[in-house]
Parts: structure tokens; sequence; C-alpha cells
């Protein structure tokens, strides 16, 4: 066994296979949902082709043990939301002790893991089950908008359970998950030195932002990791192949809130009384990605509508705010427009008015004047008429 000197680095070579046993956690695994079975009757086996082939390593990965080589990481998307690959199991127990337990057998062993947990620890791979997922030049899984601490999907020994992205390799080997994941999925014969062969477990990592993929609260806090795990891998491959029955198939004691959650409590608002459907909530099960409608006369799978936005009472307020307002400044804008542009317009008339008459006894005037002008220029003005071209004689009064 050997392993990088990089700080929080796994890389790994085991030499044991582990025995099949009962799994540690039995009620940490799951039903598959169908559409995730989709995925993972396809990948199972190590045979797949990526219709999108996300990494760009020449030759694929490899795996330890027995397990397949030459596999690659693909998307559901040239810009994929999750990236899957399919590989077998080998055990990583950085971040813990290796004291007393499974991982005692590990001569590669390292306190630190690539990410902290909630209170800012190393992650302990004996008591949290996480993901080691590769990170290189050929394949970043940051860069592509998979946030550390993140949820992964892991279908194993025909189950699927959870667990977080907390270390890293570069060896270009996939496959390795924390001691407490591999006991969870093949049992406790599953060590540091002993792995799952065959190539026929499914890794599933979502891209999104850190509110919608990274479990609040602490580390150690399954519940809240299976919820929001179960919450991707039903809003990503719900439609691949069938419906989820992720939620339904989950114990009682483990039981989560899907993406799209059906309410019966308190209605919060009411869209209209001839229409008879109300947005309902309930606030130990709500999801804040969506909210259902249903009609109170039938059954929700009948008439249930998903609304892909949160009414809160907030936001209620301030779009009812927001309506107040432009309703007050169009009243205002009608007032001014009625009450007093018509005084204005009535002083426009008349003095439209004024200016016409004013015009026209500007005109009377200059005619008057115009033809008293003419009258006198006529009593000063010889006569011009002429007889056979000449000018009459001018006739002086005789003098009696």
């Amino acid at each position: 066994m050997w392993r990088a000197a990089a700080l929080g680095v796994a890389w790994r070579a085991r030499t044991g296979t582990a025995a099949s046993s009962t799994s540690t956690e039995p009620d940490r695994l799951i039903s598959v949902p169908s559409g995730l079975q989709v995925l993972y009757d396809k990948s199972k086996g190590g045979t797949y082709k990526c219709d999108y082939q996300i990494d760009r390593r020449s030759g694929g990965y490899s795996a330890n043990g027995s397990g397949k080589d030459g596999t690659h990481i693909c998307g559901d998307a040239k810009k994929p939301s999750y990236v899957w690959w399919a590989s077998n199991m080998d055990v990583d127990c950085d971040g813990g002790s290796t004291s007393d337990n499974a991982c005692s057998n590990d001569q590669s062993h390292q306190t630190q893991t690539t990410f902290k947990d909630s209170s800012g620890k190393w992650v302990d791979a004996v008591s949290i089950p996480y993901v080691v997922i590769d990170d290189d030049s050929d394949f970043s899984p940051e860069k592509l908008g998979i946030q550390p601490m993140s949820a992964v999907a892991v279908v194993c020994n025909g189950k699927l359970t959870f667990g977080v992205w907390a270390d890293t390799n570069g060896d270009g080997s996939m496959g390795e998950v924390s001691l407490k994941l591999a006991q969870t999925c093949f049992g406790s014969g599953m060590t540091g030195n002993s792995g799952h062969d065959a190539p026929d477990v499914l890794y599933v990592a979502f891209i999104g932002s850190k509110a919608d993929t990274v479990p609040s609260g602490s580390t150690s806090d399954y519940d809240k990791l299976s919820a929001i795990g179960t919450a991707l891998v039903s809003k990503a491959l719900s439609g691949a192949g069938g419906t989820d029955n992720t939620s339904a198939s989950a114990s009682a004691s483990k039981s989560t809130t899907s993406s799209a959650t059906t309410v019966t409590s308190s209605t919060i608002l009411t869209l209209g009384s001839s229409v008879g459907e109300s947005i309902t909530s309930s606030p130990s099960s709500m999801s804040a990605s969506s909210v259902t409608l249903t009609s109170p006369t039938s059954s929700p799978a009948a008439s249930g509508l998903v609304v892909p936005f949160d009414l809160s009472s907030t936001k209620i307020l301030a779009i009812v705010g927001i309506m107040f307002v432009v309703i007050l400044v169009t009243g205002i804008a009608v007032y001014l427009l009625v009450h007093q542009h018509p005084p204005l317009r009535r002083e426009r008339s008349l003095s439209h008015s004024d200016t016409e008459e004013n015009s026209l006894l500007s005109s009377e005037d200059s005619e008057a004047s115009y033809g008293n002008k003419k009258d006198v220029q006529r009593s000063i003005t010889p006569s011009t008429n002429t007889i056979n071209g000449r000018r009459p004689p001018i006739q002086y009064p005789r003098e009696v």
C-alpha cells in the first residue's frame, strides 16, 4: 500500500477482498427509485458507454482489486445537472483514528481529509459516510459545480444510500468511500485493506448551489443527509424511466421529504372560491423547493399541480404592497387628468377666440385705412387720361 504526501488526498491500493456480510446500517439502505434504477441497470458491470463523457482522461479510470478499469465519468448533458460513474468499492480510512476498528490494517492512513465537517474538523471515515472523488487535470468536480460536502447517491448491493463528498484523490482511480459507508453497503468485512471487487456500484454526484446540495446542520446527522439526497435524486432522475418511489420506500423512522410535497394541513392561500384549489403547507414536512396544489374534493394524484416557487407570507405581503402602490399612483394620475386639465383647455380656447377676434378687427382697420389712402391719392394725383396719345391742355379759369 502507498499514499501520496499531499494533504488530504487519498491515494491507495489494497490487497484483500471482503467477504459478503450483512450491512451494519440496514435502515440506511432503501429501495432504488425507478428512474435511478434505469441508470443503475445501464451502468453495472462496468461495460457502459457515456452519452455525455465529462472527464477528459485518456483510457478512463482504474479500479483497485479486480475491478473494471477504463471507466469514465458521465453526465446527463453537455452541461450536466449531475454526473455518475460505476466502479467497485474500496475503503478510505482518512480523517479519524485507526485504533481498535476496521481501519487498523490501513498502513497508509492520514488524519486529514480534503474538506472539513460542519464543526471545522476533518471528516472521520469511521463515523461519517463519505465518498472520494478523483480531482485532477482531467476532471475537476468543483469547477464543474459540485460542492464540497454535498450529498452523493450510492447504489450498492441493490439498495440506495447516501454519503457526502469529503475527500479527493489524484491517481486516476475511482470507487473509494469511507469505512462507514463501505460497511453500510457490504457489511463488516469491508476494512482498510479489503474491498468489494465487482464494478456494480453506482455513484451519482449533483451539481448545484451549496443550499441545494449540502446538508445543513451537523455532518453526523444522517437524516438531513438522506432528506437532501432523496430530494436531489427525485428532482434529477424521477423522470428517467418511471415515477420516483424513494420516499415511499424509506423506513418510517428515516422518512424524508421529496422535492414536491403534497400537504394536508392549514391553508395559507386560496386561489379563487370557484376553483376550489388551495395552497397548503405543513411546517414539519414542507420542502422549500416546491409546493403542491390540490383540490379538496379530489386526490392529489388526480389534480395536484406543482408550483416551482415558495409562496411565503413575506412574499405575499410584498406582492400585495406593490399592487397597492401601483393602484394608488394610477388613481392620482387619473384624478389630475380629469380635474385639472379641462380649465387649461378652456383657457386655451378663450385665448384662441380672442386672437381670432383681434385679427378680424385688425384686418378691418387695415382695409379702411387702405381705402382712405386711395381716396387721398386720387384727389391729389392729376388725371393721366390722354387724347390721341396726347395729354389735353390745361384749362385755366378765365377771369370775369
